[in-house]
């Protein structure tokens, strides 16, 4: 957006220059909104929560982080068999749980991988209550078993893995966990 179409046309290394700045704004943006939550780890109290249709929004959050996966070359979808799901979640902190994930995911797929956000249909459970579930699947290097059980753990990163793992702070899926837990 900086810089004109036919500009780009002209100089050809505009256009990596372009895409290393993208990068670099997105993971700075992304290492302030984590340091900026690690407020709400320290919480201990359940967070108030509101009524939100959850399949527009997810696939509007999905629509939203589109250009960064046509950036990067991959394929990311939204999927559901639901029209429409009403649930009680606090929206600013659901939003920060899917941006952390959809983040990893986009960190960890190669170039023609793809990524899926799917809503599952809602499972009842006792009384009045649904458990509703959303999930991220991503064509990526995946995790060991060893760091599988540490992977909610704060300042936590897999090493040598992939030189993009690297690049965090290690707090994405901790925060996850902690808003989770606290929208119960």
């Amino acid at each position: 957006r900086l810089l004109p179409p036919e500009e780009l046309e002209q100089q050809p290394e505009l256009t990596q220059s372009t895409a290393i700045l993208n990068q670099s704004y997105y993971r700075l943006l992304r290492m302030v909104n984590n340091l900026s939550a690690l407020a709400i780890l320290k919480e201990h109290t359940p967070f108030p929560t509101a009524n939100v249709e959850l399949v527009g929004w997810l696939d509007e959050l999905v629509l939203q982080a589109q250009p960064l996966a046509e950036m990067k070359g991959v394929d990311l979808r939204f999927s559901t068999p639901l029209r429409h799901h009403i649930a009680a979640v606090h929206r600013e902190y659901l939003e920060r749980m899917v941006w952390n994930l959809l983040s990893n995911a986009l960190k960890f797929t190669p170039e023609g991988g793809r990524i899926t956000m799917k809503v599952h249909e809602a499972v009842y459970a006792s009384g009045n209550e649904a458990v509703l579930t959303v999930s991220i699947a991503d064509t990526g290097c995946g995790m060991t078993k060893e760091f599988a059980e540490h992977v909610f753990d704060a300042f936590t990163q897999e090493r040598n893995r992939n030189s993009d793992s690297q690049k965090g702070t290690g707090l994405g899926m901790s925060i996850v966990k902690s808003l989770i837990d606290k929208m119960g």
